[in-house]
């Protein structure tokens, strides 16, 4: 939980500041204006070295120290009231989820289906989402796109930017050097590409990292996808640009908009890593 003292109003690091401030002033104006020659300098010049160290010890360690515990006290009754009565195994997954700083919006997935060949179907995949960071500072963010190794996936493309600011666009030849397979999975993805730097969206509404994914997968012909949400998502639908004649396609889950007839399947919810959303597809039965 990210709590800066220089978040609180005015009137609040006043309240905080205040004594250390007033301390160090009396301090400086005793020390520039009690003559020398007056009874007891030697007391009221000590007693104004004193002060000025009350407003420096005091302001530091108000300033750094109290931000600390501030934190892990905030963090600590996080832990606590979240899920509380729930075994620590769950509360530390709740915790996490409390300190999600990027968060993916209006995620749409795209499926045109090639005409299939002796029992299996090439399918061009394209993603496209908002990415937006909801934290109190900067974050570094780049995608990441990963697929079975058994799917035979061919990365197209990856484009991603801030409208007005930032932008990276890479073609299929130039992702393959970014390409890594799991040593155990065997599962391929696309790592490492550069970064872009996100402002909290609370400050610059503008900061809005746009993406857009485009890869290729061989599946059989009747067969279902499964997608996984590696990262936290809100709204997700399912988009139909072709299919062969005879197939069919279809998806369901909580919470499902679909008209039957149309090609798009609208999730009004929000995802967590670890959900999924299936689609399944084949050859009509009639």
């Amino acid at each position: 939980m990210a709590l800066r003292l220089f978040d609180f109003p005015v009137k609040e690091n006043l309240k905080l500041f205040g004594p250390f401030i007033a301390s160090g002033i009396v301090g400086v104006a005793i020390r520039i204006w009690y003559p020398f020659e007056w009874h007891y300098a030697d007391f009221w010049r000590s007693l104004s070295d004193a002060l000025i160290i009350v407003f420096l010890v005091g302001s530091f360690i108000e300033l750094f120290s109290a931000g600390v515990l501030i934190r892990r006290v905030a963090d600590d009754l996080a832990e606590r009231l979240v899920g509380r009565g729930l075994p620590s195994e769950l509360q530390g997954q709740i915790g996490q989820i409390v300190k999600t700083t990027l968060v993916r919006e209006r995620f749409v997935k795209t499926y045109s289906f090639s005409d299939p060949h002796e029992g299996y179907i090439k399918i061009d995949i394209k993603f496209t989402f908002d990415v937006k960071n909801y934290s109190d500072s900067i974050r570094e963010y780049a995608p990441t796109i990963g697929e079975e190794s058994f799917y035979e996936p061919e990365f197209l493309s990856v484009e991603y930017g801030i409208r007005g600011g930032s932008s990276f666009s890479y073609t299929g030849s130039q992702l393959k050097s970014s390409i890594e397979t799991d040593p155990v999975t065997k599962a391929k993805s696309v790592t490492n590409l550069r970064t872009i730097k996100l402002d909290p969206i609370k400050t610059n509404p503008a900061a809005i990292c746009q993406v857009i994914m485009r890869y290729r997968v061989t599946m059989r012909e009747d067969y279902s996808d499964i997608m996984s949400f590696s990262g936290p998502t809100i709204g997700f639908s399912i988009q139909l640009d072709r299919i062969p004649e005879g197939f069919e396609f279809f998806s369901s889950g909580e919470r499902m908009r679909h008209v039957p007839g149309s090609s798009s399947w609208n999730f009004d919810r929000s995802f967590l890593p670890g959900q999924h959303v299936r689609a399944w597809w084949f050859r009509g039965r009639g």
